[in-house]
């Protein structure tokens, strides 16, 4: 748990391959849990978009298809930055019909 993160998406099969999986839409979005009620915002090329959580719960927030890493090898201005008031976990799910990938992101302290 912490307040402030820096993440992006890996490159998902289906975005960077959409024949694989019969063109089946993605859907990115970010989860935002904590334990205490609190408010913060997401940050993605210069647009920020705030966001609330209640106490013990959790709120989904959709994100920008182009959030998706889709090259190898190349740097892409594609960091999310995540802040909030009082600590929070965030987990990050990239999902179509037939498969999902996601992860636990660490605070920006935990990065090293």
């Amino acid at each position: 748990m912490g307040t402030d993160f820096y993440l992006t998406l890996p490159d998902h099969l289906c975005v960077s391959n959409p024949s694989l999986c019969n063109y089946m839409p993605v859907t990115n979005k970010m989860i935002v849990a904590a334990a205490s009620a609190t408010t913060g915002n997401v940050t993605f090329k210069g647009a920020t978009t705030p966001f609330t959580v209640n106490a013990g719960a959790e709120t989904e927030i959709l994100l920008d298809p182009e959030v998706v890493l889709t090259s190898n090898e190349t740097i892409e201005t594609k960091g999310i930055h995540v802040t909030s008031i009082l600590p929070v976990s965030v987990h990050v799910v990239s999902e179509s019909a037939t498969s999902a990938d996601g992860y636990l992101a660490l605070p920006t302290p935990g990065l090293g």
